[in-house]
Order: C-alpha cells, then sequence, then structure tokens
C-alpha cells in the first residue's frame, strides 16, 4: 500500500516554513539564544501568536493518532497529552483517538497501526499529531549547563491510501532488555533487515540528537550493514539542526524524507532508524512510488 502524507503544520519554534526547516530554501533556521542566569540555551520555542495558529488547527480525520512521549500510558496521557489539548483545542472533540507513548519510535510504531485501519478499511485518513517542549524551556531554575539545543515543536500531519506516495516494504522493532546492550539490539534489527530484505539504501536516517551511550550503540552497530551502504549511500541526520524533538522525531524524520522525495531530492530506497530513551528500537525501509 501507497500512503500519501500532507504537513498540516510544522512548527519549530518560531518556525513554519518546512521547506526552510528541512534545508530546502535558501531560507535558513537558526536557534535562539537566551541568557538564563549565567548560563547560554540555544532554543527553538514558540511564542503566543504561534500558539494562536495552531489553536485554529482542524481534526476532522476518521481517526487521530497523537505520538507521546516514553512513559507508562496514564503518566503520559497526565502530561503531553494535556499540554497537546490545550494546544489544539478541537482534539477534544474528536471520537477515535489513538495514543502512542513510544518516544521517538512513537511513529514507526504508529504507522504499523495506520496500516492496518487503512488495510482493513476502518480509516480513510488519520491525522498524526505529535508535540514536544524541552524540558529546560519550561524549567523555573537553571539546569545543567549543556551545548545542546532546547526545542519546542508541534507537527500535523495527515495519512491516506494514494496511488503515489511512499510504500514501507520492511519494518521491524526490538523491545531493550537488561541482557543485550544497546548495540546488540539495533545490531540484531539491522541483521534483520539484511536477512529479509538486504536491498542497498540510496538514504539512510540515523539519529543525533541522543545521550552518548545511545549514540555510541547504533555507532557500533552500523557496521553491520556492511553490502547494504555503499558509496552511494547518504546517511541524514535530519535532527542535527533541530535538537531532540523526543515524540516528534520519528514523524519529523517521514515529514523530512516525504518531501525530499516530493521534490525529487531523494530517490532509490531509504532506512529510517529511531531510538527511544530506554525502550524501543524501531527501523523500515521505504520506497517513493512515483
Amino acid at each position: 500500500m501507497n500512503l500519501q502524507l500532507d504537513i498540516e503544520a510544522l512548527q519549530l519554534g518560531e518556525y513554519s516554513d518546512s521547506n526552510a526547516i528541512f534545508g530546502l530554501s535558501d531560507d535558513e533556521i537558526a536557534a535562539t539564544v537566551s541568557i538564563k542566569g549565567e548560563q547560554a540555551l540555544r532554543h527553538y520555542s514558540f511564542n503566543e501568536a504561534d500558539r494562536a495558529k495552531l489553536a485554529k488547527l482542524k481534526v476532522d480525520a476518521d481517526a487521530v493518532f497523537v505520538l507521546l512521549p516514553e512513559a507508562p500510558l496514564e503518566q503520559a496521557k497526565s502530561q503531553v497529552y494535556q499540554d497537546t489539548l490545550a494546544l489544539v483545542p478541537q482534539l477534544a472533540q474528536s471520537k477515535k483517538v489513538y495514543l502512542f507513548p513510544y518516544g521517538r519510535c512513537a511513529m514507526q510504531l504508529a504507522l504499523r497501526q495506520a496500516l492496518k485501519l487503512f488495510n482493513q478499511q476502518l480509516a480513510g485518513s488519520i491525522q498524526v499529531l505529535a508535540y514536544h517542549q524541552d524540558e529546560r524551556l519550561a524549567a523555573t531554575q537553571a539546569l545543567e549547563q549543556t551545548a545542546s539545543i532546547a526545542s519546542e515543536c508541534f507537527i500535523a500531519a495527515r495519512l491516506q491510501p494514494a496511488k503515489r506516495g511512499f510504500a514501507v516494504p520492511w519494518a521491524s522493532y526490538e523491545v531493550q532488555t537488561s541482557d543485550k546492550s544497546i548495540a546488540a539490539t539495533v545490531a540484531a534489527l539491522i541483521q534483520r533487515y539484511r536477512g529479509q530484505c538486504g536491498q542497498e539504501l540510496t538514504q539512510c536516517y540515523m539519529p543525533s540528537a541522543l545521550s552518548s551511550e545511545l549514540m555510541d550503540g547504533w555507532l557500533a552497530a552500523f557496521q553491520c550493514f556492511e553490502s547494504s551502504v555503499g558509496s552511494r549511500s547518504q546517511v541524514i541526520f535530519a535532527d542535527a539542526r533541530v535538537g531532540d524533538l523526543a515524540a516528534c522525531t520519528g514523524l519529523f524524520n517521514l515529514c523530512h524524507l516525504f518531501t525530499h522525495y516530493q521534490q525529487q531530492k531523494h530517490a532509490g530506497l531509504s532506512f529510517q532508524l529511531d531510538i527511544s530513551d530506554q525502550t524501543y528500537r524501531s527501523a523500515m525501509m521505504l520506497a517513493w512510488v512515483a
């Protein structure tokens, strides 16, 4: 099944032009620098005008998927889900809402459910909503000094079956357990791809806004790609300019990838790896059908 993806809202701090955010225009985005006490913080954060614009978003699809941070469901519902309701009031009127509290892996796991609903003809369109605000932006006290960017981001995208769009020929995920290293868990995903599919990849979307432990883990596993990643393969760090987007990450990557395909900046097959803070590691191979 091929899917069309329409970006209905993309707000990264004060920026809402997807081409600028995805590096597809001459306009550049830049994080604001604020001084808190004796600390400098680079950030993308909303102003009241941004919030007023997002409050008008229509939520009218057959089903609505809300991507949430990695947490037990009740905890996720009481925190970021309530923040999302406050940001998009029409969400409260939706009768069929699915919650995905899987952090950076939420989009990939949500996409599995979306394909089921479409295949069973239980939905004709699905809206996917994701909101993230770095805790440093809401902190009343100075936090530990860090060079990373603190981001506030909201994305709303609509998925529906289409003749032209992207397909997901292969997808899988792993659950991290205490008896396995991060490298072993990610390597299992990559080796599964090579065994079940193994086609050469043109684009590899890999995460960079991670803790050093998670980053070292997937870097150690990357060698398992071997013949699937060649001299023509491009490794893309879509989060490098925007910081950690938490539950927005997977959807941000998918929107980045789809837009590049749509504008003929990408060709061939793409691989997307997402890694949550604690438990989930997900991967998928995507193809563009013109």
